[in-house]
């Protein structure tokens, strides 16, 4: 079967979880490689890797932004 992804957040001891709402096969999957985590025998990794580093991107923005936020200019 498939298994969708999942991205997990942490901070200060709490997780946060995002869908991609996306569903690979495991055989796909490739947990030694952060940065093409889809294997290329998948027909759509460059997308789903792309989606990924998207998110995680929008993700260190956000985390980033909120760090920032209320220091002086």
């Amino acid at each position: 079967g498939r298994h969708p992804i999942w991205l997990r957040f942490n901070d200060a001891r709490s997780s946060l979880y995002l869908s991609l709402q996306v569903a690979i096969a495991p055989r796909h999957w490739n947990p030694n490689d952060a940065r093409r985590p889809v294997r290329k025998s998948h027909p759509h990794a460059d997308e789903i890797n792309g989606l990924i580093a998207a998110r995680l991107a929008a993700a260190e923005s956000e985390r980033l932004r909120l760090l920032t936020a209320g220091l002086p200019d």
